[in-house]
Order: structure tokens, then sequence, then C-alpha cells
């Protein structure tokens, strides 16, 4: 990312106003906008790197400053850090088969292998970046309210001491792994299974994101309404999803409403985004349903055999939350493309 403050913040400011326009107050934006606006001012007066606030990456620091002022922030976060795990566990599990197949083992793609290292090798990584970003935005926050002295060692001083605790960390989990002590349970999986952990991650993550940025309640209220058989009450969740919907495209294409309903193009622009998008949640949510029916399925399954328990019934339970919920974004997607079908200009 570039290490110019201003320009970073001003994309950063133009950017989430565009994105949060359609869900957030203006009170809430501009709030938001102003502790960020201190943070890079103090990373500006401290000489402190652009990426330890804002990360790497400015698309990925617009969506989490949205989803911070969304409900249920730490859902989105959770999905963040398991995305980034799977991401992980994939693609050193390839080249560890890989390695392993061109070294004489011909069943290393099907094999299981020990992954105990790597897991926390790479959750300390992922927890690393996350707390060591965490300070310093705190740190940067504080510091224009008190006096702090020496911000930049106090944030360097922190990350060699998170730095240190996660090699430890590492280097224990070594140690009892290839020891042989047995003190610590392995952790092994095929490389079929972390394929099927990504790719149930990644659905259940890419569906979460794209519900959050398109108006969940009433979204989710369609289905609901659809399965309870109220046509005129679902008749109306659809007209005020489109409602919502519309006035982010207006949002994002600088437009006001006279001006919409003067020009046909934008009315059929509108139409067909609003089609494609409803279209990748339905492709999202099916796979999500299927993911999370055979999870449901599979928890049904261990209650049977192994009887109650707090733990499994809990999860059992939000696990058929989660079914009903994405059965339910199918319908809403089916009936709000109905609804496009039949207003298409």
């Amino acid at each position: 990312m570039n290490s110019d403050y201003d320009t970073i913040y001003s994309q950063f400011e133009k950017n989430f106003k565009e994105e949060a326009s359609p869900f957030l107050t203006d009170t809430s934006i501009n709030n938001t906008l102003e502790i960020e606006k201190i943070r890079f001012n103090n990373a500006k007066k401290y000489n402190i790197p652009v990426n330890k606030i804002a990360g790497s990456s400015l698309a990925r620091y617009t969506k989490d400053m949205l989803r911070h002022c969304q409900p249920l922030f730490f859902i989105y976060y959770i999905f963040s850090m398991l995305s980034e795990l799977s991401y992980y566990l994939l693609i050193w599990s390839t080249l560890k088969c890989i390695y392993l197949y061109f070294t004489g083992s011909e069943k290393a793609f099907s094999s299981k292998l020990s992954y105990s290292v790597s897991l926390v090798f790479f959750t300390c990584i992922i927890i690393y970046n996350a707390i060591t970003q965490g300070y310093a935005r705190n740190l940067l926050f504080k510091c224009s309210k008190i006096n702090i002295q020496n911000v930049k060692t106090k944030i360097n001083i922190f990350n060699a001491f998170c730095c240190f605790i996660s090699v430890v960390l590492v280097a224990a989990m070594a140690l009892f792994t290839y020891s042989g002590s047995g003190k610590v349970p392995a952790a092994s999986f095929s490389l079929f299974e972390i394929f099927i952990f990504t790719v149930a991650i990644l659905s259940i993550s890419g569906v979460h994101n794209v519900i959050y940025s398109s108006h969940f309640t009433p979204f989710i209220t369609i289905g609901y309404l659809y399965m309870l058989h109220k046509p005129a009450e679902t008749a109306s969740a659809i007209s005020h999803y489109i409602e919502l919907s519309l006035a982010g495209f207006l949002v994002s294409h600088h437009l006001a409403i006279p001006e919409y309903k003067k020009d046909v193009h934008w009315q059929i622009e509108f139409n067909q985004t609003l089609r494609q998008k409803i279209i990748t949640f339905r492709v999202y949510g099916a796979l999500a349903f299927f993911i999370t029916s055979m999870l449901f399925a599979i928890c049904l399954r261990q209650l049977i055999i192994t009887g109650l328990s707090p733990g499994l019934i809990i999860f059992t339970a939000v696990t058929l939350i989660t079914v009903v919920l994405m059965f339910s974004e199918i319908i809403s997607c089916n009936c709000i493309l109905k609804e496009c079908t039949a207003k298409q200009p």
C-alpha cells in the first residue's frame, strides 16, 4: 500500500462513504471517518507505517470498517480469520503432498498427514497480525487524548513481545510433536479434507459477506413471509428490498432519483446489476445450504450414536438455524429474481 498518509486516507474516505451510505447513517459514517482521521494523523506524526493501522489492502480495510459498524461484527472477523487459515493450510498441504509424491510417497495425496505444527504456526501468524494491528490502532487513537511518549517504540516492543510468544508456542508444539511423547494429540488431515474445509469456510463466509452487503433483515424477511404464505406482505418486503438496493446504486453512481427515472439506460443497468447480485447470492446460498444440511445430518447422527451432550446440542441447534436461514435466503433470491424479470424495462 502507498505510504502517503493523506492520499490513502482520502481514498479510504471516498470508498467508505460510497460503500457505507446505503447501510449506515450519516452520523455513523462521520464518526467512523473522524476516528480514522485521528489515527492517520497520529501515524503520520509518529512515522508509523500505514499497514500498522490499515493492513496491506485498502479494499479490505474499507470493508473491515464498514462491517465494524454493522451488527455481529465478530462473526465477520471470525470468518475472515478462518478463511485466512484455510488458505494457508490448503497451499501448504498441496505443496507438502507434491513434495512427498515426488520423493517416493505414492499415496501422499490420499493419506492423512500431520499438520499440528502447521496449524499452530499459521494460527499464530493470523492472531499476531490481528493483535499487533489492534494494539497499534488503539494506541494511535489514545495518544490524541492523553500524552503518550515514544509511541513508535511502544508499538515495536509490543510487536517483538508478540513475536516472541508466537515463536515459543510454535517451538513448543514442534518439540512435543516430533519428540514422540504423545502429550499433544496429532492433527492429521488428508488434502481432500482440507479442501472441503476450505470450500465450506469460503462458502459460508461468502454468504455472510454478500448478505451483509444486501440489507440482511429485509432480505431474509422475504423468504420468511413467502414460507408463511403471505403474498401481500411478501410483495411489500420485495419492494422495500429493491428500494434499499436502488438507494445504494444511486449513491455509487452519483445519481438523483429524478435523473434515474428519466433515463431508461440507468434503469436497465440497475436491473441487470441487481439480477447479477441476486444470482450470486443464490449460488452461495445453495452451496451453504448443502454444506450446512450435511453438517446438520452429521450432528443428528452423532446425537443418536453418542447421546445428548450440551455442546453437541447447541452446535446442532445453531446448524439447524443456519440451514433454515440458507433455505430462506434461496427463496428470497427466487422471489427477487421473479420481480426483476417482471419489472424489466
